[in-house]
């Protein structure tokens, strides 16, 4: 499992500083619908999404975010594309702990918030350069151990069992190759400005 300390939470931290002006019940999908309009890699612009420090893979508290390549001729839209974009990279490294494993997902399981949004499943398909899907919940580590709990409370004969009654896959989001193949360079780029582990 993969988990970035501030994924959604780098990305309301944004919002609420950076879009104060817009309604609050809108605040989100506006903000990703500006991302959308910029292109892959936020001409430029890097964030590092490590408000909190961050533990995989990096296992280091002292880690912290940034916001780097602005200039004056960038946007609060390159930003909050830099801000989905650096959450997507972090995930990233994680997948690159199974690649060095020697493991080969066929596609990644989505849960969360930002995992409703179109836009950004394209996102993360085409950064990953792998299918990702969702199922209809929501939460995923906190159902997941409600499932566990069902099983051992006698409610399911196993998990397996357990998931495939109570969870439905939706249909997948296949990445675009040529985006993903733009994104290498990126995703270097984002791994150059990373703060030193140690």
């Amino acid at each position: 499992m993969g988990v970035v300390l501030s994924a959604g939470g780098a990305f309301a931290w944004f919002r609420d500083q950076c879009a104060r002006e817009l309604p609050e019940d809108e605040r989100d999908e506006r903000l990703v619908a500006e991302a959308a309009m910029i292109p892959a890699g936020a001409d430029g612009v890097t964030f590092l999404p490590y408000l909190q420090g961050e533990r995989t893979p990096h296992r280091d508290a002292s880690l912290r975010a940034a916001f780097t390549g602005l200039s004056l001729a960038h946007s609060r839209a390159h930003m909050t594309r830099a801000v989905l974009e650096g959450v997507c990279f972090a995930l990233r490294d994680s997948l690159g702990i199974l690649t060095e494993l020697g493991l080969a997902p066929a596609f990644l399981l989505l849960t969360g918030g930002g995992a409703k949004s179109a836009f950004i499943r394209q996102l993360q398909a085409d950064v990953f350069g792998l299918p990702v899907t969702t199922v209809n919940r929501e939460a995923g580590g906190s159902y997941g151990a409600a499932l566990l709990a069902a099983v051992g409370a006698g409610a399911f004969p196993d998990l397996k069992t357990a998931a495939q009654r109570t969870l439905t896959r939706q249909r997948p989001t296949p990445p675009n190759p040529e985006i993903h193949r733009a994104y290498e360079p990126i995703y270097e780029r984002f791994r150059k400005f990373r703060a030193p582990v140690g």
